[in-house]
């Protein structure tokens, strides 16, 4: 007697099976080096994109019609398609121990880009509970320490994802690491990096400001806005409240 693990087995996974199985798969889609044999019916009708997309396409001789997609990143690409069949969100980039928000991010743009508006709700709570769980994590004093420059450049790259895109679509996600860098501020605001980095993201300096209550950053001589170094000592920029 098979197993309650493989004889229970949901139609979420069987439509994982499908992207990987030729049966009844009409088209080829390849992106850099990449192949998957999928089926035009379902990422036309969950998808407007694929769906304006494939209407200009022609059959091969063997039956299948190919898309090529080699703007895009593969596993992510793949993501894109995987919630397309299943409903969930899935990468294995935020679903081990480490999360990469940058990989949460693009994905959140390019469902945007799919006009698959179900994804993009479906990511943001995911987001915001890793987000609340770093920030906590970081807010113990014995962890604060590790928020070095190399984890803050894993949020900074996020952020810089977030702004890219169009104000309307990205408002969700630009609040999130808003609000993220709003309760860690405290760890950030004694180094110079930080500012260095947000001066060059004039936006989400200004609704970080904004968030913070405050009208700018501590501005140098030149004009630059990074925090100050005293007696060898990095000390917050002196800021002006509003």
């Amino acid at each position: 007697m098979a197993s309650t693990q493989n004889t229970d087995l949901s139609r979420k996974g069987d439509m994982h099976l499908w992207m990987h199985d030729d049966k009844y798969s009409d088209i080829e889609v390849q992106c850099q080096g990449e192949t998957w044999l999928v089926h035009r019916s379902i990422l036309g009708s969950r998808s407007k994109y694929f769906d304006a997309i494939m209407s200009g396409l022609r059959k091969r001789p063997d039956g299948y019609y190919v898309l090529k997609m080699d703007a895009f990143q593969p596993d992510l690409l793949e993501a894109i398609m995987y919630f397309i069949y299943t409903g969930e969100v899935y990468h294995v980039d935020i679903e081990g121990s480490t999360i990469d928000y940058e990989v949460l991010s693009k994905l959140h743009q390019l469902s945007g880009f799919f006009e698959l508006q179900e994804f993009q709700e479906a990511l943001i709570p995911k987001i915001a509970n890793n987000l609340d769980r770093s920030t906590n994590y970081f807010k113990q004093p014995k962890n604060a320490k590790r928020f070095t420059k190399k984890k803050l450049d894993v949020f900074l790259r996020a952020v810089r994802v977030a702004y890219q895109g169009l104000e309307d679509e990205q408002a969700e996600l630009r609040k999130l690491y808003v609000n993220f860098f709003f309760k860690s501020f405290p760890l950030v605001a004694k180094d110079d990096y930080f500012y260095e980095q947000i001066r060059r993201m004039p936006l989400f300096s200004a609704d970080l400001l904004k968030a913070l209550g405050l009208k700018a950053w501590g501005m140098e001589s030149n004009g630059s806005t990074v925090g100050r170094a005293t007696a060898g000592k990095s000390t917050p920029a002196k800021a002006t409240r509003s």
